[in-house]
């Protein structure tokens, strides 16, 4: 790749040294020799391209400059270039190869940032040479090889310097995410057409198994996760826990005889070991030190049942203390009147059968009615007659606004209006009689 970038560029070179050595011979002369150096350096480009691989492509101006130095080249050995536009063709294939330069120049930026400068002045010479030679005002004293010459060298050193810092292009991390996506989605549409035409050829109650079976399987995963979580914090958890805290773990045998320590008879107790020697794990050290008298089994045992609950007693209430304490500090309240007896206290039960045979009467205490308000003299009745002397006052209207007149046709149009009936009395009759029926003549 590199090496034929080299190749492309020393020909060129070459080739502009040539021109200048041949400079006052006519286009025609060398052109075979301009033509097939440029075929040459186009394919050389276009190898380059080809041979930078699939995932790490050079930049795409390369591919374009190959194949424009490639078909000026073809044109350049067909005799197409006559020699009054030699200064336009080159020098429209030199402003094509300098922006294209500058375009590399950019792309050599990406991964080497201090690197693109030194590309960047011979590929703006080139362009600007370029641009000069498309001028025919600018270039009609000077010799058209001496341009030409001038052209390729610049064009090959530019090649050169280009190719000692051209370098495939590496994907980024985004790249790379980019295209594991697009196969992830290509694998799942090609599974998901799969799944579809199978299930196409499948009658309805395979299918519904199919998608039982699919339902079961994701309950088993999710099911599958849970516990891995669940264990996982349960892990956490026991890590957090201080060492002080661990259970001691028996052996079975262990087990098996503080069993049968439990559930021996009252007489063989005293024959058996004490509960500490049983209950005593592997793991545990024996103390240098004199160890203490041990407890018989029915003590251990006793203190191995469950706590017992004692309901507190004689707990002090604030809140009692408080209401005392403001019963102290509050003065004596004075005795309460008497209070006066229910009548229907008094009263004893009614006994229907001596009421009945005249023995007992019920007697009921009087009821005080209030006094009889007549509507004619109390409540609003007693300002009625101011009322009616309101209403019956003279109100004077002091509206500024007098009542109108309307006003008449001749008051608008004035004295020359004259009706329409009086212009042409069938004129005016003609709408209304036109859209009327004379019902007379039909009965």
């Amino acid at each position: 790749m590199r090496i034929l970038t080299v190749i492309s560029g020393m020909l060129l070179a070459i080739a502009g040294a040539f021109t200048f050595a041949f400079y006052s011979n006519a286009f025609t002369g060398l052109a075979f020799i301009l033509g097939l150096v440029m075929l040459i350096s186009g394919l050389c480009i276009l190898g380059a391209y080809v041979l930078s691989g699939k995932v790490g492509r050079l930049p795409d101006t390369v591919l374009v400059e190959g194949m424009v130095t490639t078909l000026f080249g073809f044109a350049v050995l067909n005799n197409e270039v006559m020699d009054a536009m030699v200064t336009l063709f080159f020098g429209t294939w030199m402003t094509l190869s300098g922006v294209t330069r500058i375009s590399q120049s950019f792309a050599v930026s990406r991964y080497r940032p201090k690197d693109w400068a030194k590309i960047m002045p011979l590929a703006l010479a080139g362009t600007i040479l370029g641009v000069i030679m498309l001028m025919p005002s600018l270039t009609n004293y000077m010799n058209p090889m001496f341009l030409v010459g001038a052209a390729f060298i610049v064009n090959g050193f530019s090649q050169l310097i280009y190719s000692m810092y051209m370098r495939k292009h590496e994907l980024t991390d985004r790249e790379i995410e980019a295209q594991e996506r697009a196969e992830a989605r290509k694998v799942a549409k090609a599974e998901e057409r799969k799944q579809r035409n199978a299930s196409r050829s499948t009658s309805w109650h395979e299918r519904e198994e199919q998608r039982d079976e699919q339902r079961r399987q994701e309950k088993r995963r999710l099911a599958e996760q849970r516990a891995a979580k669940m264990q996982e914090l349960q892990e956490r958890r026991a890590a957090r826990r201080p060492a002080a805290e661990a259970t001691m773990q028996f052996t079975p045998e262990e087990v098996e005889e503080i069993n049968r320590l439990a559930d021996a008879p009252e007489e063989t107790v005293e024959d058996e070991l004490p509960v500490t020697e049983v209950l005593r794990p592997k793991t545990v050290v024996e103390p240098e030190e004199p160890a203490p008298e041990e407890t018989p089994l029915e003590e251990a045992l006793e203190k191995a049942k469950a706590p017992v609950w004692n309901r507190p007693e004689n707990i002090p209430s604030l809140r009692a203390k408080k209401l005392e304490e403001e019963a102290a500090a509050a003065p004596a309240a004075p005795q309460a009147e008497e209070e006066v007896p229910d009548p229907l206290a008094k009263r004893a039960a009614v006994n229907v059968e001596k009421i009945e045979e005249g023995l007992e009467s019920v007697e009921f205490e009087p009821v005080e009615l209030p006094d009889v308000e007549l509507e004619s003299t109390g409540g609003e009745a007693e300002e009625r007659q101011e009322i009616i002397e309101k209403l019956e006052t003279e109100v004077k209207k002091d509206d500024p606004f007098k009542p109108f007149e309307a006003l008449k046709l001749e008051d608008l149009f004035g004295e020359d209006y004259v009706p329409l009936r009086e212009k042409d009395p069938k004129e005016a009759t003609r709408f209304t009689q036109s859209l009327n029926l004379d019902w007379t003549k039909h009965q």
